[in-house]
């Protein structure tokens, strides 16, 4: 098991925390998150209690040998807030088809689960990184820590979308080839009307699609596209994308 390297995303991973450069400063409320496939605090999934179970191998590691075990560089914290260390909310990582959107499909319907979830950090209060987890030989095992900034990132866009009523459902997708991070936002619809997605496009997105917003973690409500503002731009994106050779093993 390795620290802060992906078995499954490593490259991407490197290039969106390029682009994850946004502060965060207080405490965010990730209790009232509400993901639609969220495995909350108070749920005992496969998932959660794998990242538990994570979680106290880090501490375990920092117990032991605080100076050489690096596991606070991997998140935004001391050893002491390693020490204290929550779970908040779980997630699953959904990916954008390519081929799927660029033959011209709705993008609601090119979203596909993947299986790997990510489970915020919190120390006091304030998210300090994530814990990936994947399915691995028959059960779920970590298989990435950090990237405290998209920890925040996510945490802000939660925390922006918590005091509406009716709470609209989160989830969290990633487009690989453009590599980009956006947050799916639906609200139930109202009677008789069509379900309806917007976007909230993360720092990486922004940069990968060249959108400018000044302060997003500060925005409230964050600014949003629509999925055919999305679609618009993400599909030349991703083409460039399926050039890579990252993309065409």
């Amino acid at each position: 098991m390795q620290i802060g390297k992906s078995h499954l995303l490593a490259p991407i991973t490197a290039l969106l925390l390029s682009h994850c450069a946004l502060a965060q400063s207080g405490p965010i409320n990730v209790a009232a998150a509400s993901f639609s496939d969220a495995t909350a605090p108070t749920s005992r999934t496969p998932q959660r209690q794998a990242a538990e179970a994570a979680l106290r191998q880090l501490r375990d590691r920092l117990l032991a040998d605080a100076t050489q075990s690096g596991a606070n560089r991997v998140m935004a914290g001391t050893d002491s807030d390693l020490r204290s260390a929550t779970l908040g909310d779980g997630f699953e990582v959904n990916l954008v088809d390519p081929v799927a959107l660029l033959t011209g499909k709705p993008l609601e319907t090119c979203i596909r689960p993947t299986g790997q979830w990510r489970f915020i950090v919190l120390a006091s209060g304030k998210p300090i990184g994530l814990l990936t987890i994947a399915r691995m030989g028959g059960s779920w095992k970590m298989v990435e820590a950090g990237a405290s900034q998209l920890a925040q990132e996510i945490a802000a866009v939660e925390a922006s979308y918590s005091a509406q009523s009716p709470r609209p459902s989160l989830r969290f997708v990633r487009s690989l080839q453009a590599v980009a991070d956006f947050m799916e936002v639906t609200f139930a619809p109202m009677s008789g009307g069509d379900v309806q997605s917007s976007y909230v496009l993360l720092s990486s997105a922004r940069a990968a699609l060249n959108v400018e917003q000044a302060d997003a973690l500060n925005a409230a409500p964050v600014e949003t596209l629509s999925a055919s503002e999305l679609e618009d731009r993400l599909k030349a994106r991703v083409a460039l994308g399926l050039q890579d050779v990252r993309f065409n093993r």
